[in-house]
């Protein structure tokens, strides 16, 4: 399965506004270079159209910062390959909040699906536009670079 990368984005400070990079570097263990979370956080086009499309935003539609926005389907607990960069997806999904409109009013919240945090596991630059893929733990055990720890 193929995911193509559609924005790079970069939050130096938190409360600051968004940063859009065509190009974002990805330190091992530590995230994004410039960014002030800890892990790296994905969002999916799919997602991001139906948070656009509504007239009342979510609770947490505001909080939410996340770092690339990606074309494509992602699971939770997956690992994504890019030409230098590997990414493991959490298992965890995004936590919803009881006092969320779309929650109260028994509306699935699509963020859940597709809202995803992942750990960097080889670092490496990742480009607008560029396409990545879903791989397996024995494909990633193949690359002696890789430390799946």
């Amino acid at each position: 399965m193929t995911v193509k990368i559609m924005e790079l984005r970069r939050y130096a400070v938190k409360g600051s506004a968004t940063q859009q990079v065509q190009e974002a570097k990805l330190d091992t263990g530590s995230g994004m270079e410039g960014d002030y979370h800890k892990n790296v956080s994905l969002l999916t086009r799919t997602a991001a159209l139906w948070m656009e499309s509504l007239d009342e935003p979510g609770l947490c539609f505001e909080k939410l910062k996340a770092n690339i926005l990606l074309d494509g389907s992602l699971s939770h607990g997956s690992h994504l390959s890019f030409a230098e960069v590997i990414l493991h997806v959490r298992p965890q999904q995004k936590y919803c909040f009881a006092s969320c409109v779309y929650r109260q009013n028994g509306f699935p919240c699509p963020l859940a699906a597709g809202v995803f945090f992942a750990d960097v596991l080889q670092g490496g630059t990742l480009r607008v536009g560029e396409l990545g893929s879903i791989v397996s733990l024995l494909e990633l055990s193949a690359n002696p670079g890789v430390d799946l720890e």
